[in-house]
């Protein structure tokens, strides 16, 4: 079964890290990029911007890649994907984020800075599940500075099921457990992002230390 695990969430980083390699991608952010300090916007104050762009939140208008990541968190295990543009405005959105400006978050300064950004396990109201935050510097092909970053947010909700239809020995349960030792995921949904419980037999999968680099 740990096996199981670190195969999903390994299968998963690779899967953003493929999104953040698509040429078309590259083409918009490297597009969007333009045209943003062509319109001095990178020079504005964030309120400001807020204000410009608090309709939608984001540089794209409609066209058929913003569909395309639309439909990608509909089918899979991914409830968000954001793109940012070099600047740290939001080129794309898979729904409407919660700001435009992005580049004053830890995320976004870290993913540009050495690639890949990994948060802790949070709860995502909206999938009834835990959550982790995977996000990738976008790069172009010839290397240098990145175009933006793709930033995903993660359900265990799949997991979360798996865990609760295995069947186990001796009353033992199995719990996905992250290094801070809370619940990421459980057949007991109430210990979700809870310590883990001093309850004996247990099996708990540790997923390690999601501050790594994505490879």
């Amino acid at each position: 079964m740990a096996g199981t695990v670190t195969q999903y969430i390994t299968e998963r980083r690779r899967e953003v890290v493929a999104l953040a390699h698509q040429p078309e991608l590259l083409t918009i952010l490297q597009e969007l990029g333009n045209d943003a300090a062509q319109r001095g916007l990178d020079r504005m104050d964030i309120p400001t911007l807020e204000r410009m762009f608090a309709s939608r939140r984001q540089l794209s208008g409609e066209r058929p890649y913003l569909q395309y990541l639309r439909s990608y968190t509909e089918i899979s295990d991914f409830a968000e994907i954001i793109v940012t543009e070099r600047h740290g405005f939001v080129a794309l959105a898979s729904g409407r984020p919660s700001d435009f400006v992005q580049n004053d978050e830890k995320w976004w300064q870290q993913a540009m800075r050495v690639g890949s950004f990994e948060g802790d396990g949070t709860f995502d109201s909206s999938a009834a599940a835990t959550a982790l935050e995977f996000d990738v510097a976008v790069r172009p092909p010839s290397g240098g500075r990145p175009l933006g970053v793709l930033k995903s947010v993660l359900t265990l909700r799949n997991l979360g099921d798996l865990l609760a239809t295995t069947e186990t020995h001796g009353g033992a349960y199995l719990q996905v457990v992250d290094r801070r030792g809370l619940v990421l995921a459980s057949a007991t949904p109430t210990e979700i992002l809870q310590p883990v419980p001093q309850r004996s037999p247990s099996i708990y999968l540790d997923l390690g230390d999601f501050s790594g680099c994505i490879a």
